[in-house]
């Protein structure tokens, strides 16, 4: 029973990383592309910061998405993409909620730490 588990985590543990890094390479070819024929400076950099922000909050949800993949693989008998199309259709509706939840979370530590420099 724990090493099937543990295959299945592994195993969705290991595509999510995979997927992070495809993730990785279409956002940096999308971002350095206008640099191949830089006519246009200003729209060139207004695109890239409405890109580059766009892109952080879209790798903060899918992240969430793969974290509840691993719980997935566990908990239930699918690993791999079956684990991460479960994760998405449990997360679909909820996005927005979930996506405050976790970054209330991410930067409660930063909170504390803030704090702790006052004294």
């Amino acid at each position: 029973m724990i090493g099937k588990s543990w295959k299945r985590a592994f195993l969705t543990s290991f595509y999510t990383d995979f997927l992070s890094l495809v993730y990785i390479f279409f956002v940096l070819a999308i971002f350095l592309s206008p640099f191949v024929n830089p006519r246009f400076v200003a729209l060139i950099l207004i695109s890239l910061t409405v890109f580059t922000v766009a892109s952080i909050f879209y790798l903060y949800y899918i992240s969430i998405v793969w974290a509840l993949a691993l719980v997935v693989s566990v908990l239930e008998e699918k690993c791999g993409f079956e684990a991460l199309k479960e994760a998405s259709e449990l997360l679909k509706g909820l996005g927005l909620k979930g996506f405050l939840l976790s970054l209330l979370i991410e930067s409660l530590p930063s909170a504390m730490m803030l704090d702790n420099g006052r004294e």
